[in-house]
């Protein structure tokens, strides 16, 4: 019963540090893509807003209120 409840604790953590992973992500595109708007490349602050989604999507853990501030950049 130890190394089940061990193995279920670690696959827990892991599946945590992954989306602790992705929502850094999220943020760090959502961040580089306002810095591209301020400066006018409107096309790169697409692309980085695109793939913010995209980690959005994948990240059920993911804050609803960043998938609306991702949405209002674009």
């Amino acid at each position: 019963m130890v190394g089940k409840n061990q193995a279920a604790a670690e696959s827990k953590s892991t599946m945590k540090e992954i989306g602790n992973r992705e929502q850094f992500l999220i943020r760090a595109y959502k961040g580089r893509a306002s810095v591209y708007l301020l400066i006018g490349e409107s096309a790169k602050t697409i692309e980085d807003c695109k793939k913010a989604l995209s980690y959005y999507a994948k990240n059920t853990g993911a804050n609803s209120s960043l998938k609306a501030d991702i949405a209002i950049e674009v």
